[in-house]
């Protein structure tokens, strides 16, 4: 529905993205931070603000979603030939998903959105919204959010090798 505004990050073929916003994390002025291992995190922008939905959110949800610091994105390409290999890509995209949000949580607690997005990319601009996921947001409490979130780079895609 909108253009992110970067070629890089679209994608040119079937791509499942999952992602959710990060409150109070600085790491430096570009668009686009790269984690490794299909992570990334982005700034928010139209293709990623595309995914919200006035349905599963309120007013106030809806906007704060566009003020997070930063959104935790993962992508990952699909196989889209049978249904079942698209139902198990759909679990284990969304399990490693979860392994790298636990993971960038226990290097720098951070709040959270409290919603994780789930979608599709087919090689083009817009962004086709699947399903919505509510969780309580991540609130850390003051000593968590004193330490600095430099050092995120590059340890998730380290983390997912000792968990896979």
């Amino acid at each position: 529905m909108a253009d992110s505004g970067k070629e890089s990050t679209l994608p040119k073929v079937p791509t499942r993205w999952i992602f959710t916003g990060l409150r109070s994390i600085d790491i430096g002025a570009e668009e686009e931070v790269e984690l490794g291992d299909g992570f990334f995190l982005s700034k928010p922008n139209d293709f990623l603000l595309s995914a919200r939905d006035h349905h599963a959110m309120n007013r106030r949800e809806y906007d704060e979603a566009a003020q997070v610091s930063r959104y935790l994105v993962y992508k990952s390409v699909s196989p889209m030939h049978f249904m079942a290999e698209e139902l198990d890509d759909r679990r284990n995209v969304a399990e490693v998903f979860q392994n790298g949000l636990v993971a960038l949580q226990i290097i720098k607690p951070l709040p959270t959105l409290g919603f994780i997005f789930h979608g599709m990319a087919y090689g083009g601009p817009t962004f086709n919204l699947e399903t919505v996921e509510q969780r309580s947001p991540m609130n850390p409490g003051g000593w968590a959010r004193m330490r600095s979130s430099t050092a995120t780079t590059g340890t998730i895609s380290k983390l997912n090798c000792v968990t896979a």
